[in-house]
C-alpha cells in the first residue's frame, strides 16, 4: 500500500510539474527575458502569413522578419503580449494566432486531452486501490493468509550462506 502511495505521489507531481513548465510558472526562476526573447516569445505564438504551419519565430521569410521587428517596436512603445497579439489579431484575424483561443468548439477540442488524463489516472488510482485490498482466494474461502515469500525465500539464503 506504501508503494502505491508512493507512485500517486510521484505522478501528481510529474502532472503539477508540467503544467507549471506550459503555463510558465517557472518563469520568476528563470530570470527576466531578454528583448530578443520577448520578441520570440510573441513571435512564436503567430502564425506565419505566407509559410505552412511555421511561426513567425521560426520562418524566415520576409514577412515574418517584419512581424518580429514590428513586435520589438511595439515593445518598445510599451505594448503588452495581449495588446500586440489584439493589434495582429485585427489586421489578420483569429487564423494569425499559432494557438487559437479556447473558446466554443476549440475549447471543447483543448480540453478533451487534460479530460482523457484525468480519467486514465482516476482509472488508474481504482485499479492499484482494489489490487491492493483483493484477498487471495486462499483468504476468501476461510483458510489461514499463506505468508508471501517465506517458502521462495528459504532457497536464496541458502544461496548467500554459501557465498558468506
Amino acid at each position: 500500500m506504501g508503494s502505491v502511495r508512493v507512485l500517486i505521489a510521484c505522478a501528481v507531481a510529474l502532472v503539477i510539474a508540467c503544467a507549471l513548465l506550459l503555463a510558465g510558472g517557472l518563469r520568476p526562476f528563470l530570470g527576466a527575458p531578454t528583448p530578443e526573447q520577448r520578441v520570440m516569445s510573441i513571435a512564436a505564438d503567430l502564425r506565419c502569413p505566407v509559410c505552412s504551419g511555421e511561426s513567425v519565430a521560426t520562418s524566415d521569410a520576409s514577412e515574418a522578419v517584419q512581424m518580429r521587428a514590428q513586435i520589438a517596436r511595439e515593445l518598445q512603445a510599451g505594448e503588452d503580449r495581449p495588446q500586440i497579439l489584439r493589434g495582429f489579431v485585427r489586421e489578420y484575424g483569429t487564423w494569425i494566432l499559432y494557438r487559437p483561443p479556447g473558446r466554443g468548439v476549440l475549447g471543447l477540442l483543448w480540453s478533451v486531452p487534460v479530460v482523457a488524463a484525468a480519467g486514465v489516472a482516476a482509472g488508474l488510482v481504482r485499479y492499484l486501490r482494489t489490487r491492493a485490498v483483493r484477498p487471495s482466494s486462499a483468504e476468501a474461502r476461510g483458510a489461514a493468509p499463506a505468508v508471501a515469500g517465506v517458502a521462495e525465500a528459504e532457497p536464496l539464503r541458502r544461496r548467500l550462506a554459501r557465498f558468506l
